[in-house]
C-alpha cells in the first residue's frame, strides 16, 4: 500500500501507458523514489537514499555519463569510454575497488547493481559468446572487471592472469598478466570521466594490456591451454564427480591401463582418489567418460 502515499498514484492507475512511476526520470512530480525517500525522512521506513550535496552514494550506477542528472536523451548523455568496475570477494565497486569491508572506504564505495545500459549494444558484449569455458570461468571467479573491451575474470586467488571475454573475437578467450590489467585500470581511471562522445575512445584502445595467449573455446571440449583453465576445469570436474558419484579412481585407472595420453579428466581422478573425502560410489546409469567432459588440446 506504499504507493498510495504518491500524489500521483491515480493518475497512474488510471493511465494505460507507461509513465515511469517506478523510476525518478518521467515526468511526474512524486514517483516512489520520492516516496521512499519522504518515508525514509519520517523514519516511517529503513531505506537509504543518496543526497548528492553531502554523501553522492549510488547503489545503482550505469555506463553513461549524463550531463544533466536524470536526463535520459542521447543528446545530454553518452557512453563512458572509461568505465571500470570490479567484482571481488563478493564486493562491487565502481572503479578499482579495495580490500575494504564496509560500504564505503572513504574514497570509493559499493554498488548493488551495474546497469550495463551502453555495453550491451556495443560489440564486446552484445557479441560475447556463453561458451562451456566462459560459463565454468565465471562460476570460479574470485574477481571481475568490467571496462569497454569485455570482461575480464580471474579464478584463483593466486593467480597472476586474468582471462579476458569479449564479443570482438567470440567463442575465444585471451589471457592476460594482473599486473598489465592493473595498470589499464590506472590509465583508464587518470583519463577520467568524457566530458563529450567519444572523447577517450581511442586513448581507452591504446591502454590496453599485452595478450599472452589466446585460445579457442569449444564446448564439447574441457580447456586445456593454460594453467588458469586447467585449474577452472579442474574444479569443474571435480563439482561434477562430487555432485554425480562418480568413482574417479576407476575412471584414472581406465585411462592410464588404456595407454593413454594424460588428460584432465585422469589429473581429475588422480586429485579426487588421493583426498580422503572423495566420493567413490558406482552410479548405475552412467560410466565416469559420459559424466566427465572429454580432454583435448584447443
Amino acid at each position: 500500500t506504499l504507493f498510495f502515499r504518491s500524489a500521483d498514484w491515480s493518475t497512474v492507475a488510471k493511465d494505460k501507458g507507461y509513465l515511469v512511476f517506478d523510476e525518478w526520470w518521467g515526468t511526474l512530480s512524486d514517483p516512489m523514489p520520492k516516496v521512499i525517500a519522504r518515508e525514509a525522512a519520517a523514519g516511517r521506513l529503513r531505506a537509504y537514499t543518496s543526497v548528492s550535496t553531502s554523501d553522492g552514494r549510488m547503489w545503482l550506477h550505469d555506463d553513461f555519463v549524463y550531463k544533466t542528472a536524470g536526463s535520459v536523451t542521447d543528446d545530454v548523455r553518452w557512453y563512458h569510454d572509461t568505465l571500470h568496475a570490479t567484482w571481488r570477494n563478493g564486493c562491487l565497486w565502481e572503479g578499482e575497488g579495495s580490500a575494504a569491508v564496509q560500504l564505503w572506504d572513504g574514497a570509493q564505495g559499493q554498488m548493488l547493481v551495474l546497469h550495463l545500459l551502453g555495453s550491451k549494444y556495443e560489440t564486446a558484449f552484445q557479441n560475447l559468446e556463453p561458451t562451456e569455458h566462459f560459463r565454468r570461468a565465471a562460476a570460479h571467479a574470485v574477481e571481475a572487471r568490467i571496462t569497454k573491451h569485455g570482461l575480464w575474470l580471474k579464478t584463483g586467488a593466486e593467480s597472476r592472469t586474468h582471462a579476458l571475454f569479449s564479443g570482438r573475437f567470440p567463442g575465444v578467450h585471451a589471457l592476460v598478466r594482473s599486473a598489465e590489467l592493473a595498470a589499464t585500470v590506472r590509465a583508464l581511471s587518470a583519463l577520467g570521466l568524457p566530458t563529450y562522445p567519444d572523447q577517450f575512445g581511442a586513448k581507452a584502445e591504446a591502454v590496453l594490456p599485452c595478450i599472452v595467449a589466446a585460445k579457442f573455446d569449444k564446448a564439447t571440449i574441457s580447456p586445456k591451454s593454460c594453467r588458469e583453465c586447467e585449474a577452472v576445469a579442474l574444479k569443474a570436474n571435480a563439482a561434477l564427480a562430487m555432485r554425480y558419484g562418480v568413482k574417479a579412481r576407476a575412471a584414472g585407472a581406465a585411462a592410464t591401463a588404456s595407454g593413454a595420453k594424460p588428460s584432465l579428466d585422469a589429473a581429475l581422478a588422480a586429485s579426487v582418489a588421493s583426498s580422503p573425502s572423495a566420493v567413490t560410489l558406482e552410479s548405475p546409469s552412467s560410466s565416469p567418460s559420459s559424466l566427465l567432459p572429454s580432454s583435448s588440446s584447443s
